[in-house]
């Protein structure tokens, strides 16, 4: 089963989201755990994709909120929310009896990889994506997200617990982990159980990118990582050369904008069909982007070029 979480108004790149994933596992079920009360998928196309109610499966993530820490630049909110969702897919998945595998998908994640191709792969009971990323989280069964909301639990319960979080953040070397996040709990969850990381450069089956601008051992281009289209199959450039089935790009932050890029042709077409103006201010502001990395990129040029006449 695919999950995706999201709060407040659907936009169009979640709901691009949503038929990438359905358009690469056509029969496995999707669920969406929202606060809106409309399916943002249009009923023609509905197939297998259900909309759920985040207040029938807030339980948990209620009594996690009053031990709730706040850090970071980001809204309280945000912060919150990132953390209550794994409690929450954890009380849909008990209350439903979902013990097949679960997929858990940011909303601005593109998968290109069924997921029972991944579960045949993988042999830990979670995977995080570049050591501690949860763009892509493949959790074996229920039990193994139980595990993971427990450790989120215990660690925000006490000053001790938490310290040990905060002491993983003054450690790491990412850039990207400068708060207490549900990054770094997955990050300490990994260091003490049984993880794997389908974001490494080390793997040979597949890719996972934690955010379409880093490098992660691959060859980026002025939109983020380069993807070269092999009988069909998108595969990242590695800086050898080599090819790697690329699984999925999570369009981080701005990057969002990008998604028409990453989105199949397939799914392309019926957002065009479904959401014809919707679609086309996308497409507006794509070009956006694209003009601005692309004038960005001859900026850069043309200042290495002066450096070296100097």
């Amino acid at each position: 089963m695919i999950f995706f979480t999201h709060t407040g108004p659907i936009p169009l790149y979640l709901v691009a989201a949503i038929l990438q994933a359905r358009s690469v596992s056509h029969d496995e079920p999707i669920v969406l755990l929202s606060d809106q009360p409309e399916n943002p998928i249009p009923l023609p196309i509905r197939h297998n994709i259900v909309i759920a109610s985040i207040s029938d499966y807030r339980e948990r993530a209620d009594l996690f909120a009053a031990k709730f820490r706040f850090e970071g630049r980001n809204s309280f909110a945000y912060e919150l929310w990132n953390f209550q969702r794994w409690f929450v897919i954890e009380e849909y998945a008990r209350l439903n009896k979902v013990e097949a595998p679960l997929l858990h998908l940011d909303s601005d994640a593109f998968l290109y990889v069924a997921p029972s191709t991944v579960f045949r792969t993988v042999t830990a009971p979670l995977t995080v994506c570049d050591t501690s990323g949860p763009q892509f989280v493949f959790l074996k069964n229920q039990h193994s997200l139980s595990e993971y909301t427990s450790f989120i639990d215990q660690h925000f319960s006490s000053d001790a617990g938490y310290q040990r979080l905060r002491n993983y953040v003054a450690a790491s070397q990412d850039p990207g982990v400068s708060h207490v996040s549900d990054m770094v709990t997955l990050g300490l969850f990994g260091e003490e159980h049984d993880v794997e990381d389908i974001g490494s450069p080390s793997r040979s089956d597949f890719q996972f990118c934690e955010n379409i601008g880093s490098s992660q051992g691959l060859r980026l281009g002025p939109t983020g990582k380069k993807i070269r289209k092999r009988k069909g199959i998108p595969h990242f450039i590695r800086h050898s050369g080599d090819l790697i089935p690329a699984g999925g790009v999570h369009l981080q932050g701005g990057n969002k904008d990008l998604w028409p890029l990453f989105a199949s042709p397939g799914v392309r077409r019926q957002v065009l069909r479904y959401f014809p103006q919707r679609y086309g201010l996308a497409l507006r502001d794509m070009v956006r982007k694209v003009l601005l990395a692309l004038g960005m990129q001859v900026a850069r040029r043309f200042r290495n070029a002066l450096g070296k006449t100097r």
